[in-house]
């Protein structure tokens, strides 16, 4: 049928409830519109075509239900369609060039759009009033907005749409009772997968926005790729009080690239939720946070090629997480905080690295976790290694082993700290602390082929270098400073005696002592010219000294106790050791000379086996003032004595790294004794041995 030029409507339809009936129509220049269909109209079959008038097609009820529509409206002075409290409808819309929207929703549910919209003055598609459980599908291009979602539209699912060319924004939802929609598999600019050559530009603002609502999702949005002079500002814009919403997933990634901004949020927005997702190629950055966006998780995204990775920029904006993601390849900063946001937090510096961890330092709170990564510059291509910050420092486990000689030439590493709070840092620096090439190593005592043998480690998953083979038992090996040489106790010449061997041939072995009673526990000076070590020739167990070739022996203590395991100062003017002199064992300072002696930590306890850090600030030792063998450390002036292990187990035998940011110790927390490592204020142990016998003893030096 032909409606033409009436005064109202075309065609009016109230109370039609029929399966079977079909209105095919052609409408034009009619004063209110082409086609209404009233309350009560239900299971009509509608076909139709509208030129001008007010409105191409109105569908107006709550009972107005189950109707399938398909109408072409065509410049219309309102609105091209308007949808009012209708439900369960299915309508495939194709309306363009009208003075309004091209398709208006108030209220109703559980309709089914299929839109191809464009050239309209205002929005090309706007849902509200409650509009709820829809679902929209379709086109929308060059439009005031495209799709707008607003005044409590909630529930609905808008699919595979396209919003291109608009003079806003793409999509844009907005309004604080607009909650819980979907946006699915949204292209709004132009795909970076398909670029068809008769593709419209992006859109002048944004690609999708979210201003206020709660618990929106976007998933799977393609958000722009085009001409430079053409960009969007910004691909998906999250701002005004937004709160909780969601986008992507590592299912359905969103992609936001070729834009002046990968990703904005802004204006109080509160609980974003961004995984899985890409920010390439924006000429800004690829993430921004800023005027009080809080509580944003970024995680495991991939940003590359922006000018800026993630920007956090305001003094209110905290509490943003940017945790396992790959930021690489950006010319600016991969991480920049400006103006104290993220509470200010600092960026953690690496100092020390094995091939199984990476230690350093960091202002966070304890508890706050460490994130460690390579990368080709300065940024984080690839995490690969967590760790936690306790008393200033932290031990980062590496999840496989790294060839230490190639930071610096094939990669670099770098580190950021997340707080308790949700703060994250910016990408720390990598400087060495004397272990730029990772040359440590570590000597222990192990009985992994029978009897206790002397070993050498870098501290990797390589096999360790035997340096003994004797029938007799070697053990207590100690490392000289440089790295060159090992004194070793052995019973090889029928009780202990002290011995030493230079690395570079271990088979070239030399007997320093010589005496009936045993003579055992050595130490290097600092400078490598004499070693200390404890002898029972004198009746009981008292320390000696002697040249670094045996000669020049020289008594330093006479007490009615035992005297055991010494241990030079760094500047090698102090000797610590354990003594029982006063009943149990203690610790004690002396001259280098034996004269001066101080008590450092006394009590009912045994405190056993000091270490003095390289830097001379901390003393580690072994006590069982908590029930069992435990490590701790003190200053060399008797305060701030620190627990680090706590474990049922027996923790013993501390030994420092020459770098002094982690300490080795043995334990047998997993049944036998095997070497772990640790940061020097203690943390989370890492298993440096394997085997099936016992790894004790251990002593470690620059290689």
């Amino acid at each position: 049928m032909q409606a033409l030029f009436n005064t109202e409507f075309g065609i009016v339809a109230a109370g039609v409830n029929d399966s079977e009936t079909s209105i095919n129509f052609f409408a034009q220049a009619n004063t209110l519109g082409g086609l209404s269909l009233r309350s009560g109209t239900s299971r009509l079959q509608v076909n139709g075509f509208n030129i001008a008038g007010l409105t191409g097609l109105v569908l107006d009820g709550a009972d107005a239900t189950l109707n399938t529509i398909n109408m072409v409206a065509s410049g219309c002075t309102g609105d091209g369609v308007r949808v009012l409290s209708a439900r369960s409808n299915e309508l495939t819309l194709a309306v363009g060039n009208c003075t309004n929207h091209g398709v208006f929703v108030s209220g109703g549910s559980h309709n089914h759009f299929t839109l191809t919209v464009s050239n309209n003055m205002l929005d090309g598609a706007r849902f509200t009033d409650g509009a709820a459980t829809n679902v929209i599908v379709g086109t929308v291009v060059s439009n005031r907005t495209g799709l707008v979602l607003a005044g409590g539209a909630s529930e609905n699912l808008v699919q595979d749409f396209r919003a291109n060319a608009n003079r806003q924004h793409g999509i844009w939802l907005t309004g604080t009772g607009t909650r819980y929609n979907r946006v699915l598999g949204a292209r709004s600019g132009l795909s970076i997968l398909t670029v068809p050559t008769n593709e419209p530009p992006g859109n002048a603002l944004d690609g999708i926005r979210i201003a206020n609502g709660t618990n929106n999702v976007i998933l799977g949005a393609l958000a722009a790729l085009g001409d430079p002079a053409r960009v969007q500002p910004a691909g998906i814009i999250i701002e005004d009080n937004a709160a909780g919403t969601i986008i992507g997933g590592a299912t359905q990634p969103c992609t936001s690239s070729g834009n002046l901004a990968g990703i904005l949020i802004r204006n109080g927005a509160t609980r974003t939720d961004l995984s899985g997702s890409f920010m390439h190629h924006n000429s800004g950055p690829g993430i921004v946070c800023t005027g009080g966006a809080s509580d944003t998780d970024i995680i495991d995204n991939f940003i590359s090629g922006n000018s800026i990775g993630v920007l956090v920029d305001g003094f209110s904006t905290f509490r943003n997480a940017i945790v396992a993601n790959r930021i690489t390849g950006n010319s600016g900063k991969g991480i920049a905080l400006l103006g104290f946001s993220n509470d200010g937090i600092e960026a953690p510096v690496i100092t020390d690295i094995t091939s199984q961890s990476v230690m350093g330092t960091s202002s966070a709170p304890d508890g706050s976790s460490i994130e460690v990564f390579t990368d080709p510059d300065d940024e984080g291509e690839f995490g690969i290694g967590w760790g936690y910050v306790r008393h200033g420092w932290f031990s980062a486990t590496l999840v496989s082993p790294i060839k230490v000689t190639d930071v610096g030439f094939r990669f670099n590493l770098h580190a950021t700290v997340t707080d308790t709070k949700g703060n994250t840092s910016e990408f720390g620096d990598y400087i060495a602390s004397g272990n730029a090439s990772g040359e440590v190593q570590i000597a222990f005592a192990s009985t992994r082929d029978g009897n206790s043998e002397i070993y050498l480690t870098d501290g990797s998953s390589a096999p360790p270098t035997r340096l003994t083979s004797d029938p007799s038992d070697d053990h207590n090996p100690a490392l000289s400073q440089d790295g060159a040489r090992l004194a070793f106790v052995s019973t090889r010449a029928g009780n202990a005696e002290i011995f030493t061997l230079p690395l570079s041939n271990a088979a070239s072995v030399v007997r320093l002592t010589s005496h009936a009673a045993a003579d055992y526990d050595p130490a290097w000076s600092p400078d490598g010219s004499n070693i200390v070590f404890v002898s029972e020739r004198d009746g009981n167990a008292e320390i000696y000294r002697m040249h670094a070739d045996g000669s020049a022996l020289q008594r330093l203590t006479s007490a009615s106790g035992s005297d055991r395991w010494p241990a030079f100062s760094p500047d090698g003017t102090k000797i610590v050791f354990a003594s029982t002199r006063n009943g149990t064992y203690d610790l004690f300072l002396m001259d280098t000379n034996g004269s001066n002696v101080t008590t450092l930590v006394t009590g009912s306890s045994a405190d056993t086996r000091p270490a003095w850090s390289p830097d001379g600030e901390l003393i580690a030792f072994v006590s069982d003032r908590d029930g069992n063998d435990e490590i701790y450390t003190v200053k060399p002036d008797g305060t701030s004595l620190t627990r680090l292990t706590d474990a049922p187990s027996s923790d013993s035998e501390p030994a420092w790294l020459h770098t002094g940011q982690m300490l080795i110790f043995s334990s047998n927390r997993e049944e036998g004794f095997e070497l772990y490592s640790m940061p020097r204020a203690g943390g989370p142990a890492v298993r440096l041995t394997v085997s099936t016998g016992d790894n004790a003893h251990p002593s470690a030096a620059r290689r």
